[in-house]
């Protein structure tokens, strides 16, 4: 049998036994070091919990108004979050759309020195003058300006979005899209599309452009528009009105508003699990896939990938609407 040199396996285990022992009193000194820095973060903060009811395939609903810029900017983040999870989310996006009674709606916007007294006191106009002159001068006046912003139902009655009829059309035919495949990833592709390289004043043509690139037939798309326009926005208009839908973006998912009531403020914070993220962040691909991701009962492995955050950043808080 082969003799060992334990004075030799000691010098070379010593070092070893050194080594890991520095190593294991770095690292829990960097684990140690970074629970204070994340106590330190949170002094002083008001910390909301994003709670969410699980389930296997958890349901994003998104409410949107076609050009609004901060409806495009949750668009734009949610696409990578929509080519990770794929179909292992049930993807459900609408549109924010308002029925009006063009006569009563004008009836307010007509100038009579009563109305004008009234809304300087209210602090919608600074003085009598610069009221008068935003308001109209009759009741048909004001028709002839709302009727060819609207789809109409009859020649009083019809569908609004905030954006005018440009941006209902648009509404129309990103809805007519999803009817016609429900391809997440592809629609989604087709609606940034959009709202990289049109905007009101061309997209009567450029969505064509966008959808062929995107995959879509936008000859099938004309045709539901032609047919469905109507159907399509009593739909939608009920939805968001069922659910308490006015401003552009509002997320849902599994029911739970994304983020929650209440979560905005300097120095309010948001904890999705065991995160932290401030509001400047509940708009980035990383914090929308981690707050869809607490939906699951079993999380896809896909959930682990971490996405980058979006390049600009604009108004977090920021939406259309009220």
């Amino acid at each position: 049998m082969k003799k060992v040199n334990l004075k030799k396996v000691e010098v070379v285990i010593l070092p070893v036994v050194i080594g890991l022992a520095f190593a294991a009193g770095w690292f829990g000194n960097r684990l140690y070091q970074t629970q204070q820095n994340k106590k330190a973060e949170l002094k002083g903060k008001t910390v909301k919990e994003f709670s969410v009811q699980k389930s296997q395939r958890p349901k994003v609903d998104l409410f949107v108004m076609s050009f609004c810029p901060y409806g495009n900017q949750v668009e734009d983040a949610l696409l990578p979050v929509v080519k990770l999870l794929g179909d292992k989310v049930d993807w459900q996006p609408h549109f924010i759309v308002s029925k009006m009674d063009l006569t009563k709606m004008c009836q307010q916007q007509v100038y009579t020195p009563a109305r004008c007294q009234d809304y300087v006191r209210r602090g919608y106009f600074p003085d009598a003058k610069s009221c008068q002159q935003r308001l109209y001068p009759s009741l048909n006046a004001c028709l002839s300006k709302m009727r060819p912003r609207a789809l109409l139902t009859d020649p009083t009655h019809g569908y609004f979005s905030l954006h005018g009829r440009q941006e209902l059309n648009e509404d129309i035919r990103e809805v007519c899209a999803w009817q016609e495949k429900k391809d997440a990833q592809q629609w989604w592709q087709f609606v940034t599309g959009v709202n990289k390289n049109c905007n009101l004043g061309n997209v009567e043509t450029c969505w064509e452009k966008e959808a062929k690139k995107s995959g879509f037939d936008p000859a099938k798309i004309k045709d539901c528009f032609g047919s469905q326009a109507l159907k399509i926005l009593a739909a939608e208009e009920k939805l968001s009105r069922e659910k308490k839908v006015s401003a552009s973006p509002t997320v849902f998912i599994n029911g739970q508003r994304f983020p929650p009531e209440g979560a905005y403020g300097k120095d309010i914070v948001l904890r999705i699990g065991k995160k932290v993220f401030a509001s400047s962040q509940y708009r980035d691909p990383e914090t929308l896939k981690l707050a869809i991701c607490a939906a699951f009962d079993k999380r896809p492995r896909e959930c682990a990938k971490k996405l980058s955050a979006s390049k600009t950043q604009k108004a977090p808080s920021g939406n259309c609407g009220s």
